[in-house]
This record gives structure tokens, sequence and C-alpha cells, in this order.
């Protein structure tokens, strides 16, 4: 993990900033792969 990523995460405030410095906005590849999976485990 790079600095930039690791200071983005520390300096979120919210969950939704924090899903977005560690997954990436709604819509890229990694984010909707992390809502996918989010919402399999929920469904399970």
């Amino acid at each position: 993990m790079d600095k930039a990523k690791k200071e983005a995460i520390m300096n979120a405030s919210t969950f939704d900033e924090l899903l977005d410095a560690e997954y990436g906005r709604p819509g890229t590849p990694e984010r909707d792969r992390f809502d996918a999976y989010a919402a399999a485990f929920c469904l399970a």
C-alpha cells in the first residue's frame, strides 16, 4: 500500500470516505467487486 493511500485511509472521517480510499469511488472495478462481495456476505 502506498503512502498516499495510507494517508487517505487514516484521514477518512466517514465510512463512505473510508470505502472510497480503500476500494475506490463507486463505479470503479475494484469498488464494484467489493460491493458484490459485501452484498453476498450479507445475504449469506
